[in-house]
C-alpha cells in the first residue's frame, strides 16, 4: 500500500485524485485487519503529505466518507472504528477540512445511535 501512495504522490495534480480515490474500493475489499492499517495510512497520507495538495485531500476524504455512509461496510462496529479513525487523523487539519469533518462526525452520530 505504502508504495502505491508514494507513486501516487508522484503523480500530477489532476491525476492524483482519481488514482488515491482508486484505493478505496481495494482496500475496503481487504480482510479487517488489513483494511483498517490502509485506510489508516491513506487517509494521513492524503491528510499530512504536502505532495498531496489540500484539493485533493479534501476529494479524497469525500469520496471515502461518501462510501462508508453507504454502508458498504456491513460490520457496524468495525465502520465506526474507521470513521472514528479517519476523525482522529483529520482532527489535527480540522479547518481545513470542515466539511468533510462535519459529514465524519455526522456519520459517528448515525452509528451511535444505531448501535
Amino acid at each position: 500500500m505504502e508504495a502505491k501512495l508514494s507513486q501516487y504522490s508522484t503523480l500530477g495534480q489532476k491525476d492524483k485524485g482519481p488514482a488515491f480515490i482508486s484505493l478505496i474500493p481495494e482496500i475496503l475489499s481487504q480482510p479487517t485487519d488489513a483494511l483498517a492499517k490502509d485506510l489508516h495510512t491513506l487517509v494521513d497520507t492524503v491528510v499530512n503529505q504536502d505532495s498531496v495538495g489540500l484539493v485533493v485531500g479534501r476529494q479524497v476524504l469525500s469520496e471515502l466518507v461518501k462510501v462508508l455512509g453507504e454502508g458498504i461496510i456491513k460490520d457496524a462496529d468495525l465502520r465506526k472504528c474507521l470513521v472514528e479513525d479517519t476523525l482522529n487523523t483529520v482532527q489535527p487539519r480540522i479547518v481545513s477540512y470542515e466539511e468533510q469533518v462535519c459529514f465524519i462526525v455526522y456519520l459517528v452520530y448515525l452509528l451511535s445511535i444505531h448501535a
